[in-house]
């Protein structure tokens, strides 16, 4: 496990906590609904995108992004197609 990258992470419980320390899960903290001193999604696109020029960057996962009635700016929406451009612009300079 020690090959996966944990990007955006944020407020872990302690058990996923623990998790990530005995898989030996490296981080990138911050980004995520709006944590204090995170970086923004355009920040973590360009990150990203960094780590999909390697050809052994195989998966990207998002987990939550507000919609809907929860989001009526499209602000989530547009941070999450961020990301996704992030990582097709570096898979594309492979």
């Amino acid at each position: 496990m020690r090959h996966i990258l944990w990007g955006g992470v944020r407020d872990l419980n302690p058990i996923e906590a623990g998790r990530c320390r005995e898989y030996e899960v490296r981080q990138v903290s911050g980004h995520g609904l709006a944590v204090a001193n995170g970086p923004n999604s355009k920040s973590l696109a360009a990150a990203i995108g960094v780590m999909f020029e390697n050809s052994k960057t195989v998966a990207l996962g998002m987990i939550s992004t507000s919609s809907f009635n929860r989001d009526p700016d499209g602000i989530s929406r547009q941070a999450a197609l961020n990301l996704i451009e992030g990582t097709i612009n570096g898979a594309l300079v492979r």
